[in-house]
């Protein structure tokens, strides 16, 4: 069995053709490629471009790039297509160098660890943002069960300024009556100096 690698096309197909052309031309490539045991890595359109010279007497193409699995029999069978389909116009098969493939795997692998950092530290901000709005609620809370204490003690305050003027009422009573008593004793010494000085 043949070993499999990873290859590179770039293709280039006529100006002259519709979106429906360029897509049936681009399903060809795909198939040829999955037919023969590859796969699809990833495809990308670049879309119409101006050449940097004169191809079949076009001076702009449609431009689609295409990686992929495949073994040496997969290339053949994409040169054999192109061979035949006069709409690709111009094309590139390169195999993907080994170190690039590392390359490539290093940049996900850091992708890949920079993106879960990023994922702990959106979850700590969010962790920490939660914590506050609690904190806030306990304040918020706190707030309400002292305005409530508040109330409570204005309340009784009132209540005991309501019952205090009865007191006053009943202390204002009391010196009258002791006024009055004061007043009523001294007679009977007043009567007996005035009887005693008459026996004299």
């Amino acid at each position: 069995m043949a070993q499999e690698e990873i290859y590179e096309i770039l293709y280039i197909v006529s100006p002259r053709l519709e979106e429906a052309e360029i897509e049936e031309v681009h399903k060809q490539v795909l198939d040829t490629i999955t037919g023969g045991g590859g796969s699809v890595r990833r495809e990308s359109r670049w879309g119409r471009r101006r050449l940097a010279y004169e191809v079949k007497k076009f001076r702009e193409g449609y431009y689609i790039f295409v990686e992929f699995n495949g073994t040496g029999q997969t290339v053949k069978d994409l040169l054999d297509l192109i061979r035949v389909e006069g709409r690709i116009i111009r094309h590139l098969i390169t195999s993907v160098p080994k170190a690039k493939l590392e390359e490539e795997k290093r940049r996900e692998e850091l992708a890949q660890k920079r993106a879960e950092e990023a994922k702990k530290q959106a979850e700590a901000a969010r962790a920490a943002e939660e914590a506050e709005k609690a904190a806030e609620a306990a304040r918020k809370e706190e707030a309400a069960e002292e305005a409530k204490k508040a109330v409570k003690a204005l309340a009784e305050s009132e209540a005991a300024d309501e019952s205090a003027p009865e007191a006053e009422e009943e202390s204002d009573l009391r010196p009258q009556e002791a006024a009055e008593v004061s007043e009523a004793e001294p007679a009977p010494e007043t009567t007996q100096k005035t009887t005693e000085g008459k026996g004299d």
